[in-house]
């Protein structure tokens, strides 16, 4: 009896473990969820979006600079101040606002197919994250910018209860070194918050 009970937990634990599970047709990962990359970005400064709907906390260094329409609005950050005519350093952050009705695995899942009908992205690897409590999905991809290439990896998150979604996209150009610059990211990625 008590070998039955440990052949079928080994069993339950070996059917829990999904290798090779893709999300329309791009790996999962949980690589993003992992990121703990110490990174000394000075000193920080918290700011919302002109609409304050959400809040996210930058480098006071940065280059920031928000964005607002009427069907966008957001904030983008990158640490071109910081870096000079050098480009493989750049770290980017920006947050976009967008109205729909749709339930966020919907959303994303409609971003995926427009992305992989365009031949510039190579999607890379996508999971689920929670936000300051908020189930959130990610995606990672490259694509090619003149000569080099860029990795971003961008955040979806709804708002709780209302017609609003938002896309936290973080780049780097793809350097020896760019996983650790871009999963040092997440650390300010995760300030994100939304304004109630």
């Amino acid at each position: 009896m008590q070998i039955k009970k440990i052949s079928f937990f080994i069993i339950l634990i070996l059917s829990g473990c999904h290798h090779g599970k893709t999300f329309e047709g791009i790996p999962v990962s949980d690589s993003y969820n992992r990121c703990n990359e110490v990174f000394d970005f000075g000193e920080l400064t918290t700011i919302g979006d002109p609409g304050n709907k959400f809040m996210i906390t930058l480098p006071y260094s940065w280059d920031i600079r928000e964005i607002y329409s009427d069907t966008i609005y957001g904030i983008f950050g990158s640490n071109t101040p910081d870096i000079g005519n050098d480009f493989s350093g750049l770290m980017s952050l920006s947050v976009s606002g967008y109205k729909t009705s749709d339930s966020l695995k919907t959303y994303f899942r409609n971003e995926l197919g427009s992305m992989k009908k365009a031949a510039v992205f190579n999607l890379l690897n996508t999971g689920k994250i929670t936000i300051n409590d908020q189930i959130s999905y990610w995606l990672t991809f490259e694509m090619k910018e003149n000569e080099s290439t860029v990795v971003s990896n961008v955040i979806y998150i709804k708002k709780p209860d209302a017609d609003e979604i938002y896309l936290l996209q973080t780049l780097v150009y793809k350097t020896e070194d760019y996983k650790k610059r871009l999963c040092a990211l997440k650390e300010l990625v995760e300030t994100f918050e939304f304004v109630e």
